[in-house]
């Protein structure tokens, strides 16, 4: 079993402090000590505010942190320290070594500092330096803090300013882009001359393509001070454990979070990484655990907050696939989820995963769009890819890196292949990994525009003639708009999910519709041989009556939505043969709001879908709130397939050139099943089961609402189990 740390003791202090309040004393942490050391931690981590230990320049006050040291090891307990040093001094922010944050887009500054000042790493020089001397060999491990919000690496958001206000005239925060300090401009104007980019950052703000170049100078910059800062504590202690915090909820450009960059920076330093993201989806603890396992950095993990006990078996099963060696967790969560604890805490083992599959993560994807936090088809197909197989998440740094050596399948899925020197690069290295025998599927959503890669692709047909999807759905299904899973029924153009509650009224309620753009259509799963009802719940703006908006069934029309507002399109869908999923299609014609006098919307509009349902005839419809998109099956023409694969080498490349992006993740699996050594040796499970393959068996996680089977013996509904790895065709 990993080591589990608890707290996050110094918390209280610091409310105390802002609230003028006396501190807690030493009797509060070490009855927090008592509870966590009772609930089976093994280690216990203090927030040590700048402000509170040096409240007056050289007077330290370290005898907090030699007590709570003290109660922690006289519990046998591990102490942990995470030194909060952008909660600064009024000393310091009176000096004039005291360099604010300042926000490129309006002028106005935050009161962290500047990671880009110098006086701010030498400030953080000092502390350490202060603390070995009064602490010494008492603190059994060092989290590193960086200058915003809970310390993680990265750049503002005000996430935190509930715990760390910030004085004014210093209390400007958002998430934006803060490099607008003198040391961060003279920053920028290095690296623009690298670039050919403007002498001033301000001009990208307001074009299109300036968010990726200042999303990667932010990243740079914040992975250099990474550098320096851990290399400062280390100079500092030596030989005592180093972790560096990342979390964030994701790579947004404005973050200045690059998983990979922190990584390798640890990596120098022999420090680990601890995600502060383990009750995310899936994804978001994958993209950081990648590059860790191939820089060989240790790993952990810890919640946004409490998780609750329903949430157990996914975290420990995250990080038991994610390779996580040690894990924080909050005395509630001990408490209220030490049965499960008890019984599964031991499949936590700290051991890396064996996978031989990996999906791209296209930053510049990421970059150009301002919404999300990670590569937009990447978010939207990571747990529909995730319940099939696994697979590492591997970006242009650790290709170049030579993390593709031992993969036998890649996806990508978004982004470009243009004729920078970057991207050639890359691209070569792609190239190389198929000759070695490897099988590189490029989407649909891949621009194809220069380089060798894009040269071998250039004359490949559609891959996804050879492909035939499938799928085998209950007697009633729902897939409802904007839930995981439903993007891949999708095809041809729809607009991002938004709130349903313009159009059923009332308060948002968390439903989500998408309006229907060009060639809009979407897969349906039907019964085999029998009727289905069709229900589709849209909404059509007043306003556009008058316009055609036709469905048709594989080219064969069903009707018309021909009312204004809310209302159910219902029609017969005649029996099929088989399993093979047909194509729903939304025609008519397309209306511009701005252009009808309705606001500044400029999309080309048809209807807002909800949801829809398919039931077999004479069967009980099945209620929205159970909505589960079935999953889709691939039938693959091994000889057709062959005639359009290109060959390179020992390996193959494969282009999906359109088409649902049902049609990636179907061929994917398919390709992962017969090319990878993970899926030649993974056991066959009902749908709903997620594996991780170790060196000595494999970890399942029946994630779905029904009994499964695992190797011939049942897995309860949310249960995990662990199976030895036995060679193929091997019996028990």
């Amino acid at each position: 079993m990993i080591p589990i740390v608890s707290g996050n003791l110094g918390v209280d202090a610091l409310l105390h402090a802002r609230a003028g309040a006396p501190p807690p004393g030493a009797a509060a942490n070490e009855a927090a000590i008592a509870r966590m050391a009772a609930l089976g931690a093994g280690g216990v981590e203090e927030y040590l505010a700048w402000a509170l230990v040096e409240p007056a320049r050289d007077r330290f006050d370290w005898s907090g942190a030699r007590a709570t040291a003290a109660a922690a090891h006289a519990r046998g307990l591990r102490y942990l320290v995470y030194p909060w040093l952008h909660v600064v001094p009024e000393w310091f922010r009176a000096s004039g070594d005291f360099v604010p944050l300042e926000c490129l887009e309006h002028g106005a500054t935050c009161g962290w500092p500047s990671p880009f000042a110098p006086a701010t790493l030498a400030a953080f020089e000092r502390f350490f330096t202060a603390l070995r001397a009064a602490l010494g060999d008492a603190i059994d491990a060092l989290c590193v803090a960086f200058p915003a919000d809970y310390g993680e690496a990265g750049f503002p958001t005000g996430m935190a300013t509930w715990v760390n206000p910030l004085p004014p005239p210093h209390d400007h925060v958002h998430a934006g882009f803060w490099c607008g300090d003198p040391h961060a401009r003279a920053a920028w104007e290095r690296f623009a001359a690298e670039l050919g980019a403007p002498r001033d950052a301000r001009e990208l703000l307001p074009r299109q393509g300036g968010r990726p170049l200042l999303a990667r100078f932010l990243a740079e910059a914040m992975a250099r001070f990474a550098d320096q800062l851990l290399g400062a504590a280390r100079a500092a202690f030596p030989a005592t454990p180093l972790w560096i915090k990342v979390g964030h909820g994701g790579e947004l450009a404005e973050y200045g979070v690059d998983a990979t960059l922190l990584a390798r920076a640890a990596a120098r330093h022999g420090a680990g990484v601890r995600t502060t993201q383990a009750s995310l989806p899936w994804l978001h603890q994958q993209r950081l655990a990648t590059p860790c396992r191939w820089f060989a950095v240790p790993f952990a993990s810890e919640p946004p907050a409490d998780v609750g006990r329903e949430a157990v078996a996914a975290r420990l099963f995250d990080d038991a696939a994610t390779g996580v060696v040690e894990a924080f967790d909050y005395p509630e969560f001990l408490d209220g989820a030490r049965d499960l604890l008890r019984r599964d805490g031991a499949l936590r083992r700290g051991v890396a995963p064996l996978c031989d599959v990996a999906l791209h993560f296209a930053r510049d994807a990421l970059h150009e769009q301002e919404a999300l936090a990670l590569p937009p088809q990447l978010h939207r197909l990571a747990d529909a890819l995730r319940d099939r197989f696994d697979f590492a998440v591997v970006d242009r740094t650790l290709i170049a890196a030579g993390a593709l050596a031992p993969l036998r399948v890649v996806g990508l899925l978004e982004g470009a292949l243009d004729g920078s020197r970057e991207s050639v690069a890359e691209q070569e290295e792609l190239l190389r990994f198929v000759a070695s025998g490897g099988t590189l599927l490029v989407g649909a959503g891949v621009r194809c525009d220069a380089g060798p890669l894009a040269r071998r692709l250039a004359p490949l047909a559609d891959a996804g003639a050879a492909l035939r999807l499938g799928a085998t759905p209950p007697a009633s299904s729902v897939v409802r708009m904007g839930t995981p899973g439903e993007e891949q029924w999708l095809f041809g153009e729809w607009h991002a999910a938004e709130e349903a509650c313009q159009f059923v009224g009332g308060a948002a309620r968390g439903e989500r519709a998408r309006w229907s753009g060009a060639g809009a259509g979407l897969l349906l799963a039907r019964p085999a041989g029998r009727r289905a009802l069709l229900e589709l719940e849209c909404w059509s703006h007043p306003r556009f009556v008058g316009q055609r908006r036709s469905v048709a069934l594989d080219g064969v029309p069903l009707g018309e939505v021909d009312r204004a507002g809310l209302q159910r399109f219902a029609a017969w869908l005649p029996a099929p043969s088989d399993d093979r999923a047909s194509a729903l299609n939304f025609g008519g014609d397309l209306v511009v709001p701005a252009e009808r006098g309705l606001g500044a919307d400029r999309r080309a509009l048809g209807v807002a879908l909800l949801w829809w349902r398919v039931t077999a005839e004479g069967e009980p419809a099945l209620p929205l709130a159970a909505a589960a998109p079935p999953l889709f099956t691939a039938t693959i023409e091994r000889e057709r397939l062959a005639t359009l694969e290109g060959r390179c080498g020992g390996g193959a490349l494969l282009r999906l050139a359109s088409g649902p992006e049902a049609r990636f993740v179907a061929l994917l699996e398919a390709l992962v099943r017969e090319r990878s050594e993970w899926g030649r040796r993974a056991p066959r499970v009902a749908a709903g089961v997620r594996l991780a393959r170790f060196a000595d068996g494999w970890l399942a996680w029946n994630r779905g609402g029904a009994p499964a089977n695992l190797a011939g013996r049942s897995l309860p509904a949310g249960a995990l189990g662990f199976e030895i790895d036995r060679p193929p065709g091997a019996t028990a």
